[in-house]
């Protein structure tokens, strides 16, 4: 009988322990900004973000409408690199190729800002 509580107990524990880890995960904001497409049919960009280098899924994370050039993706901190491409479409919604790619790496801590050194 004492073999079966304690087993429960560790289970309990690590469901409790468990669950306040994956609660507690910390958000990041990941700014993203590019340069305005200048042609006069512009409709919207399309943002795309993968855990795999130029494997990028069908549906964007975000459609964000001409002529804004910057987008703000709130993301769980968890030890991932992300990948991003962006593409642009016209009003008769042909979408153009991928951007540059842009790597963001959430496996450590960011690095502190603003350093400087006084006499």
């Amino acid at each position: 009988m004492k073999y079966i509580e304690a087993i429960i107990f560790l289970i309990a524990v690590f469901l409790i322990l468990g669950w306040g880890y994956i609660a507690y995960a910390e958000k990041v904001n990941i700014q993203v900004t590019w340069d305005v497409n200048t042609e006069k049919n512009m409709k919207e960009y399309r943002l795309y973000k993968s855990l795999s280098k130029g494997d990028y899924p069908n549906t964007p994370v975000a459609i964000i409408k001409h002529p804004t050039t910057k987008y703000t993706l709130r993301s769980n901190v968890s030890g991932k690199v992300y990948y991003f491409v962006l593409t642009a479409v016209n009003n008769r919604n042909i979408e153009s190729g991928y951007s540059n790619q842009v790597i963001v790496d959430l496996r450590q801590p960011q690095a502190p800002k603003n350093l400087k050194v006084c006499l």
